[in-house]
């Protein structure tokens, strides 16, 4: 332990120290030089004045989320040196009144930082959350962190979770030592003894307490003859002024032979524990120190690992997120109507735009993504809906997929209003006659765009309009023409989409009938029920259409509530919505019901069930002018069926069409034309067919 002397300041060999707010003061071998130095361990600050500290979190995607597998943190400490020359200025006044005030008698002091070297940094860390890559040294640390270390330090920033372990920085400083030799004895049970009258015991007899508590209880070893100290090899005087050095750095030596940190989470400061839990262990520990001229004395600061965190911010927390390649799907359904789909794709930094276009079939396409926040990011999208009849508008449509769901799906249907139009022409209450030189045309004014048919009776029209922004559509509508050499015409406002509109020609007189006006006629008859000609043979044929508002089904097995809605809807001549027929039931939506139950239902609403078989297309056409809107449906497979509401043709099987409103898909249903052959083998009224209606 002993050098060679230098020619430097040092502290002296009877020096007076003093602790003032956080630094030590000792007298110099240079008159009125005194050394500082801090007590306390602290973080080396940039710039900017930050702590050079970092907590880093490695996270891995798990498909659901990102989990913690590891980290690492680096802390960059200050020796006991190192001071910022400003605080040092601003805190020498204060030093100077305490020096005064404690017993210095000197000049005028001035102020250096105390020499210090071998600095080396040590660390005691559960290693349930750290480990250290290598070997300490300087006054950088490095920490390996396990997956619940990482998460314990970083929530330990913010002062919310304690974790264990101590962090030590000792070093050397230079003292002005007379050549001497210092025999130290332990009595083992004395000091057994001495602490445990010092320190806090455990039920199983442990001892422990502070770096400070143990110096204290140092001291008192020292005082009551438990420490002994013989020195020899310098006059009496000398030796005595410097006793109390040689004796604090003899702690310094035992200290880690004697105790040991205490594991586990702390916030405080690091406690430790005497490794001996009886008197009859602790040895007596001889030890000769020699020193002589400058000899370089050990120092050590020390704080747990809670308290330097929680001197942080969370800014020196950082996750690094593991890169993750995801599907980015575009879909776009077919559409008949469509000539092209373009589609373009922003993915912002991730990677540069792409476009995508589509015909009427539709189709998918798929695109990767490499990303750190799969369940963050999201796809702007802009897409150009052009339609194959040229004078519907080209319909631009642009919005972003849901944080986490990166899926482009468009319905060009969706943008798409269609508008059925049925003549009936009726004398006295019974099916008119319609001649070769009759007409009937109808106009439609949709969103500046104009779109014209001609129209027959019992022969549906449909006027498709393309909707743009999402805007409700309403349109002009104009119908004129000559039934029977009388001109007729009529106008008004109706909703696109809103059920089949009614071109009703009565004795001469035009009425316009939508699906929110009452249906009966003159004599108080729904006007849609019209009279089937009584001799099959003539030759005339078959054309029933009750009007029925399309009701989709919300969910995938909410099928029979939008039937109901639709039947029960039309014989009350008002809207009814499927959550209203399930609300009333006491049902829900989302449950797949039995057909007992979804009878119940129906019989709530006062609709009758009958079991017929083998129908032909005239005994539908008579149906339907009996009962109205009629819910085809199969018991054994009660969430898939149709309304029937209207039947044309020529009564023939090969010629007659069945118009179906079906609630399926969920959420957009659909209004087709089938044949009645096609209709028989799917929806027939066979043996297992139910047929439900008002």
């Amino acid at each position: 332990m002993s050098n060679p002397v230098h020619t430097q300041t040092a502290v002296a060999a009877d020096a007076a120290h003093w602790d003032v707010g956080g630094h030590r003061i000792w007298e110099s071998t240079d008159p009125g030089v005194l050394l500082h130095h801090r007590t306390g361990l602290r973080f080396a600050a940039d710039s900017a004045g930050r702590p050079i500290a970092t907590v880093t979190r490695h996270l891995d995607w798990t498909g659901e989320g990102y989990e913690t597998t590891g980290g690492a943190a680096t802390f960059e400490f200050l020796g006991a040196d190192s001071e910022d020359m400003a605080a040092v200025l601003s805190l020498q006044d204060t030093w100077t009144r305490a020096v005064r005030a404690g017993g210095y008698r000197g000049p005028d002091p001035r102020y250096r930082p105390l020499p210090v070297r071998d600095a080396v940094l040590s660390a005691e860390l559960d290693a349930a959350d750290a480990t250290l890559p290598g070997p300490p040294g300087g006054t950088t640390l490095q920490v390996g962190l396990t997956a619940a270390g990482a998460d314990a330090w970083a929530a330990a920033v913010t002062g919310r979770r304690p974790v264990a372990g101590t962090i030590r920085l000792s070093c050397s400083y230079p003292r002005l030592m007379p050549p001497a030799t210092a025999v130290v004895r332990l009595h083992g049970r004395k000091v057994y003894n001495g602490l445990s009258a010092s320190l806090d015991r455990a039920a199983d007899g442990e001892l422990s307490g502070t770096a400070a508590e143990i110096r204290a209880a140092w001291a008192g070893l020292v005082r009551g003859g438990a420490v002994e100290v013989t020195f020899s090899g310098a006059p009496a005087g000398e030796l005595v002024a410097v006793r109390d050095g040689l004796v604090d750095q003899i702690r310094e030596n035992l200290f880690d032979l004697m105790f040991a940190v205490r594991p586990g989470a702390t916030t405080g400061p690091p406690v430790h524990v005497l490794r001996w839990k009886r008197a009859a262990d602790v040895p007596d520990l001889p030890l000769t120190v020699t020193v002589g001229g400058l000899t370089w004395l050990t120092t050590t600061l020390e704080a747990s690992v809670a308290e330097l965190l929680a001197r942080l911010d969370s800014g020196v927390v950082h996750d690094v997120r593991s890169a993750v390649s995801v599907p980015v799907t575009v879909d776009v359904a077919p559409c008949d109507l469509v000539a092209s789909v373009v589609v373009s794709l922003d993915f912002g930094d991730l990677r540069p735009p792409e476009v995508h276009t589509f015909d009427k079939a539709g189709g998918t396409r798929r695109v990767t993504v490499t990303t750190e926040h799969p369940g963050q990011f999201s796809v702007g999208y802009r897409a150009q809906l052009v339609f194959s009849p040229p004078r519907l508008p080209v319909v631009p449509v642009r919005g972003s997929t849901s944080p986490g769901d990166p899926h482009v799906l468009l319905r060009p249907e969706r943008w798409l209003a269609r508008q059925e139009f049925l003549l009936v022409v009726s004398e006295d209450g019974r099916a008119g006659t319609w001649q070769e030189s009759d007409t009937m045309t109808v106009s439609t004014r949709c969103g500046g765009a104009v779109r014209s048919a001609a129209v027959t009776p019992g022969l549906p029209v449909t006027i498709t309009h393309a909707v743009v922004d999402d805007r409700p559509a309403q349109c002009a509508l104009t119908v004129a023409g000559s039934v029977g050499g009388v001109l007729v015409q009529g106008t008004r406002e109706c909703r696109v989409d809103g059920g089949t509109v009614l071109i009703l020609v009565e004795n001469g007189a035009l009425r316009i009938i939508t699906a929110d006006d009452p249906f009966d006629g003159p004599r108080g008859e729904p006007v849609v029920r019209r009279e089937i000609p009584p001799d099959a043979e003539a030759g005339r044929g078959i054309a029933v259409t009750s009007p029925v508002a399309l009701v989709p089904q919300p969910t995938t097995v909410s099928g029979w509530a939008a039937a109901i809605a639709m039947v029960a809807g039309a014989r009350e001549r008002k809207p009814i919505t499927a959550a209203q027929v399930a609300g009333d039931a006491g049902m829900d939506l989302d449950t797949p019901y039995e057909w007992p139950r979804i009878r119940e239902a129906a019989g709530a609403w006062r609709l009758a069930e009958e079991l017929v078989a083998g129908l032909s297309p005239r005994d539908w056409a008579a149906l339907l002018l009996d009962w109205g809107p009629i819910w085809v449906v199969r018991p054994d497979s009660p969430h898939r069926g149709v309304v029937v509401s209207g039947i044309t043709g020529d009564g023939t099987p090969e010629g007659t069409s069945v118009r179906v409103n079906d609630p399926w898909p969920p959420a957009t249903g659909a209004v087709a034309h089938v044949t009645f052959i096609r209709f028989d083998r799917e929806f027939g009224a066979g043996a297992r067919t139910a047929l439900v209606h008002g």
